[in-house]
């Protein structure tokens, strides 16, 4: 549950087309060094929005589906 408090803000750094098929979008965010913890599967309000982490690349990236 998004609680309103904004705890770390990020970047969208790249996007590109779901793999999956013709539907959707995958956006990668950076967000800075010792944020909050996130994981996969963890939701995350992006500018407004709930969405789901599908993967964490790095330290500093986190990328999400949209469809």
């Amino acid at each position: 549950m998004f609680s309103g408090i904004v705890a770390a803000q990020g970047r969208v750094t790249d996007k590109q087309a779901h793999a999956g098929g013709d539907y959707g979008l995958r956006i990668a965010a950076a967000i800075g060094k010792g944020e909050q913890p996130v994981q996969a599967g963890d939701s995350v309000a992006v500018n407004g929005v709930c969405l789901t982490v599908t993967e964490r690349a790095d330290e500093n990236l986190l990328s999400f589906d949209v469809s």
